[in-house]
């Protein structure tokens, strides 16, 4: 008869807060509105990560961590996906605690906040969906996000939300869908964040097109990998990119930069901001053929 191994609880105790322990070193008070601060992830040691909508000024915010304070100036925010990134006026004491690990369902985290002085927030759950494609209040598209079943205590937007290794899976916000709080991957989160400090805002692809879903015919299929659904170009916008590279009206759309383009939402992921300026390949269909060519992407205004 095989034994049992005992079961401590304060094993589990001891992973749990050591865990929250460990992600309050980079979880922040953001004090940038009248009624409660919203909470930051310290990126470096001059930079935090948190959300738009929670910056009602852009100057003398004050930033509290657990080793030390600083006061902080907005660098660049996207309302569309609800982030925003400042900048310190000293650095402060970091831990990378950034993870490239793939939430899964089922997988226990906890979501940290700073929303008063005092210390931090935790609340714990599991995650309960991975969703793609959000298209959010404000138009844009996120690519990928989380959702879990931990409680969003106010003022725990812009706050992490860690494995049970404190390791930053992802930020907490209730600012893309309605006040549904979701979770940005950090991955995605930290890549929006070089790109409003470079450029202080999202740049995002142009092409000029108006289009309609369609289904390509059964024959062009496999020589498209199966793709079942392209883009029909039902108008052109005058000296657009895409009426500039030859395309007209009828064409069907159906991969740019070699990534397939099946609907809208797939269109607007494409069309990146790494894309802008970019003289990139887009296959079209054509009286029935498949062609290619050549569009160097604009951005959108």
């Amino acid at each position: 008869m095989t034994s049992r191994t005992s079961f401590d609880p304060m094993d589990l105790s001891g992973l749990f807060t050591g865990a929250v322990e460990q992600a309050a070193g980079v979880t922040a008070l953001v004090d940038s509105r009248k009624r409660l601060p919203v909470s930051g992830i310290l990126l470096a040691p001059d930079l935090v990560l948190s959300v738009d909508h929670g910056m009602e000024k852009e100057e003398d915010i004050a930033v509290q961590l657990t080793n030390g304070r600083a006061i902080a100036k907005v660098v660049g925010r996207d309302g569309g996906l609800d982030l925003a990134v400042l900048r310190l006026d000293r650095a402060l004491p970091f831990n990378d605690l950034f993870t490239s690990e793939q939430a899964k369902v089922g997988l226990p985290v906890f979501a940290v906040g700073r929303p008063e002085s005092e210390g931090v927030q935790a609340s714990f759950g599991t995650v309960t969906a991975v969703g793609q494609a959000l298209r959010t209040v404000r138009g844009s598209l996120l690519p990928q996000f989380y959702a879990t079943s931990t409680t969003a205590y106010p003022g725990f937007s812009g706050g992490p939300l860690v494995n049970l290794a404190g390791k930053v899976l992802g930020m907490n916000t209730s600012g893309l869908i309605g006040g549904t709080s979701l979770v940005i991957p950090i991955g995605i989160a930290r890549e929006v964040a070089e790109m409003l400090v470079k450029h202080g805002k999202i740049r995002r692809g142009y092409l000029g097109v108006r289009t309609q879903r369609v289904r390509l015919p059964e024959g062009l299929q496999s020589s498209l990998g199966e793709q079942r659904h392209g883009l029909l170009v039902v108008g052109l916008e005058d000296n657009g990119p895409a009426v500039n590279a030859g395309m007209m009206v009828g064409d069907i759309l159906v991969a740019i930069h070699e990534r397939p383009v099946d609907d809208q939402d797939s269109l607007m992921l494409v069309l990146s901001s790494e894309a802008v300026g970019m003289a990139v390949p887009v296959t079209i269909v054509r009286g029935g053929q498949i062609q290619r060519l050549q569009v160097t992407l604009g951005e959108r205004a």
